[in-house]
């Protein structure tokens, strides 16, 4: 990028919160983040981004996500993708790299629930910050969840210049934009902490992540974890209290006060950080072999945009 988006810090500071819908199963998740996010960091813009031809335009659906937040569409932006189509979705956020009315945002997946305040975020000294993968995947790349970024065109130029001139940085096998942005910011990106986007499968009972860390935000990554988010009757004791657009279920209080209990936390805590310690070692075995095979085609980003 160089000096190309210096001129940020000169903009009115306008700041929101970016989350994409493009399918109407995720209906719920976006219901449950208005909530959680009004909740937390009341006043905070959120912006809700699609394509056209997402929705019928008399979809009754419209009128409700216009309801949520500002419903704007972009030109689609997709590539194939092998590993799950729903993938190739999700290559539309690299437009937002094109708002350069905003001096910053963050990108939040619809699959998440915002527990902490997040304004503080927008003030942090660069251009592209995220948390590293703390699910199942290789701890190098990212795995969305929430992104601070500031838009920028030459950025944005830049972007879609070496994806047009090197097509594997499409991954159509893996992650999509997920791999491209880690690729992408993978020497210039902060690092926050875990905290920040934290795996519904790292969540201890007491409430907690590992090392004790009081979670900002919760995502439930995968398919199984989606379905709990999505339909409330199968919530967990512990992450249901979070829920703010579903209603609460009477049946869970009983197993909340038995998961409360100080044996069964400490129980928890020692039972997640044995499988914490043990995933770290199968990581840092496989991660000299995994990355560079999975991007010894790259450069720097910083040699491909000069």
């Amino acid at each position: 990028m160089g000096t190309a988006c210096i001129a940020n810090g000169t903009r009115d500071k306008r700041h929101a919160v970016v989350t994409t819908l493009r399918s109407p199963e995720y209906m719920m998740g976006l219901r449950e983040l208005k909530c959680t996010l009004e909740r937390t960091n009341p006043g905070l813009q959120l912006v809700i981004l699609g394509a056209a031809g997402d929705f019928q335009p008399d979809d009754p659906l419209v009128e409700e996500i216009k309801q949520l937040g500002e419903y704007r569409l972009e030109e689609d932006l997709r590539f194939p993708n092998s590993l799950e189509e729903r993938f190739s979705l999700n290559w539309i956020k690299l437009r937002l790299w094109r708002w350069e009315e905003y001096d910053a945002l963050i990108i939040l997946d619809v699959d998440v629930l915002v527990l902490g305040d997040l304004t503080h975020l927008f003030h942090l000294a660069t251009n592209f910050a995220w948390t590293r993968n703390n699910g199942p995947d290789a701890w190098d790349l990212n795995k969305g969840g929430l992104i601070m970024m500031r838009p920028c065109m030459k950025t944005y130029e830049a972007m879609m210049r070496i994806i047009a001139e090197h097509p594997q940085l499409q991954f159509v096998e893996s992650y999509a934009e997920q791999d491209f942005l880690s690729w992408y910011f993978r020497y210039t990106a902060y690092d926050l902490p875990t905290r920040y986007n934290l795996n519904f499968r790292w969540l201890n009972m007491d409430g907690r992540g590992p090392g004790g860390a009081e979670p900002i935000l919760i995502h439930f990554a995968d398919p199984d974890s989606k379905e709990r988010l999505f339909n409330a009757t199968q919530a967990d004791p512990l992450w249901s209290a979070y829920l703010c657009y579903q209603p609460q279920h009477p049946e869970l209080d009983a197993a909340r006060a038995q998961y409360a209990r100080p044996e069964h936390v400490e129980a928890q805590r020692s039972e997640l950080l044995a499988h914490q310690e043990q995933r770290l070692r199968v990581h840092s075995t496989a991660r000299s072999a995994h990355l560079p095979d999975r991007h010894r085609h790259a450069r720097p980003a910083q040699d491909m945009q000069e």
